[in-house]
């Protein structure tokens, strides 16, 4: 069976009764050992988290394409624990830990849940093309910073952001493809076009992880105003 155990001042978890049961086919075939599917924040099965289980044996442990940590080995009792902290492309924010016995002749399967997001994010400051205003038809380059979300204070050079989706407000549309790559000083861009007067929006989202999001346009540095789309010469 396949136990989780509650992390200190974390809500609590369900005992092994109360999860959903789980067939011998979900899990991959092989050895005596179980499976242990990771659950985010946003019910859905990340992959690259990295854990580690120990027992009869020490295995570090990443999950695959379908969120699922694999332990095979000896028989015997396993502690099985989500691992929490900066890694290379991910930031993970809390990692449940579980119990886990291996018996001879049988494969077993459980889940874990996990917070995580992606390491390197779009965010300020940033730097518009022209200003103060934008003018409603012509396109405004916007560079901003790609972040280190392990130190916020860190650019990120040379870093992928291709899971982030930028969506604009009412007033502005994307103009052509936003660089998803950082250069070498750690800024990407993206070039936008008002098409109406009023506020201009701009938000980046992860598409892996909903909740990771910055609105752009508010943390522009250029000018001592917030831009606005705005008619020409206005």
């Amino acid at each position: 069976m396949f136990d989780p155990v509650p992390t200190p001042n974390a809500s609590p978890v369900p005992s092994a009764s109360d999860l959903p049961e789980e067939s011998p086919s979900a899990a991959p075939a092989g050895p005596s050992g179980f499976v242990i599917t990771l659950v985010d924040q946003h019910g859905r099965h990340p992959r690259s988290i990295p854990a580690l289980a120990e027992g009869p044996t020490r295995q570090a442990l990443s999950s695959d394409a379908q969120g699922r940590l694999v332990v095979r080995g000896p028989a015997g009792d396993y502690d099985v624990r989500v691992q929490a902290g900066c890694f290379d492309t991910l930031v993970v924010t809390y990692g449940e830990s579980g119990r886990g016995r291996i018996v001879d002749g049988q494969t077993v399967a459980g889940s874990l849940d996990v917070e995580w997001k992606h390491r390197y994010a779009p965010g300020g400051p940033v730097f518009s093309s022209l200003g103060p205003n934008w003018p409603v038809g012509r396109v405004v380059e916007l560079q901003f910073q790609v972040q280190d979300d392990c130190d916020k204070d860190v650019r990120a050079p040379d870093k992928d952001i291709s899971t982030f989706r930028f969506l604009p407000g009412p007033n502005l549309r994307v103009d052509g493809q936003p660089s998803l790559r950082a250069d070498s000083r750690g800024f990407s861009t993206i070039r936008v076009v008002c098409t109406a007067e009023g506020e201009a929006e701009l938000t980046a989202v992860d598409s892996d992880n909903p909740d990771d999001k910055v609105e752009l346009v508010s943390q522009d540095l250029t000018f001592p105003e917030r831009p606005r789309c705005a008619k020409e010469g206005s």
